[in-house]
């Protein structure tokens, strides 16, 4: 696949989203929210801990709220947003619906001559859902995620230098997980659809001579056995691309585990040293997942915009007549 058929659906992908402005202007201004009330967090931690002997327990107690509270305002834009993304991702996929079905309608009899009744409705069913819900998640997750990414990196430069370089190192080893496995999980996602597209056409050309099939009992059997074979055929490509997701999600999220320690052991022997305070150590090992997360999201992102490239080019297919 070229690069020019992954800018192809990605411009797809921002049209649709585009078609419902509405919804996207929300979903932004809730992660510019979430970003906003999160890069407070590690000032506070820091102050918290550096005058944890210091301060009075009444302006411990303040600080303490303080925290919590701009950490629920984060979470709860956050979870607005999920809201509100729900609700938009079905918006988006029934309108893919609506606009497949409408363009079937000016199709010629002699389009179903090389395309089954049973190829649509897959694409109609089964594929203008993940490709809906990508459409109005993709732009606002980036912006989401790019700004805590952005974010998380300048305050770990304003906490300390020494963690925030550290910590830039660890990142080109995310971005081998991202690319470990895409190639295959692209393959093995269209695979699966076409497995999953001839497991729809041969039910529905059973359904649609279900009559005759009754006249002709002998051969119930034999479709049925076409229908189990071919189902068992679906189910088989369908273990490949869960392996590649799972593995490709389950190294990063072990190579997260594995850095953060390894930043937070480097934290501690700065500590040790007196080159920076126990209150920036912590502060900047909270705030650390702030700069992963980003990351295993983009990962996560990207694995579902490779496996969405194919049902893309399923979906405007019908859409555009071709």
């Amino acid at each position: 696949m070229s690069k020019s058929d992954v800018l192809l659906a990605l411009k797809r992908l921002i049209s649709i989203g585009a078609a419902h402005k509405k919804y996207q202007v929300l979903l932004i201004m809730c992660s510019l929210a979430s970003v906003l009330t999160s890069v407070f967090l590690p000032f506070y931690i820091k102050q918290l801990f550096d005058e944890l002997f210091t301060q009075p327990l009444e302006g411990i107690t303040f600080t303490i709220l303080i925290v919590l509270l701009l950490y629920v305002l984060s979470t709860l834009f956050e979870a607005i947003g999920g809201f509100i993304s729900n609700v938009a991702e079905t918006r988006a996929s029934a309108w893919l619906k609506s606009q497949l079905f409408l363009q079937s309608l000016s199709f010629p009899m002699e389009y179903y001559d090389a395309h089954s009744k049973g190829e649509v409705i897959s694409i109609a069913t089964s594929d203008t859902e993940p490709v809906g819900r990508l459409s109005m998640s993709l732009l606002p997750a980036i912006i989401l995620e790019g700004g805590f990414l952005i974010s998380s990196i300048i305050i770990l430069f304003i906490l300390s230098p020494y963690i925030a370089v550290l910590s830039l190192i660890t990142v080109p080893i995310h971005a081998l997980s991202m690319n470990l496995f895409v190639k295959r999980l692209r393959k093995a996602s269209q695979k699966e659809r076409e497995e999953y597209t001839k497991s729809v056409e041969l039910l529905k050309d059973g359904l649609d001579g279900v009559l005759d099939l009754k006249v002709f009992s002998s051969s119930i059997q034999n479709f049925v056995n076409r229908l189990s074979a071919q189902l068992k055929s679906w189910v088989s490509s369908t273990k490949k691309l869960a392996l590649y997701q799972s593995a490709n999600y389950g190294i990063r999220e072990h190579f997260v585990i594995f850095l953060s320690l390894i930043v937070l052991g480097y934290a501690a022997i700065l500590v040790n040293k007196g080159i920076i305070t126990i209150g920036t150590a912590i502060a900047s090992y909270t705030y650390l997942s702030y700069m992963y997360r980003p990351i295993s999201r983009f990962a996560f992102l990207w694995s579902q915009f490779q496996r969405a490239i194919p049902l893309i080019e399923r979906v405007y297919k019908v859409i555009e007549g071709k």
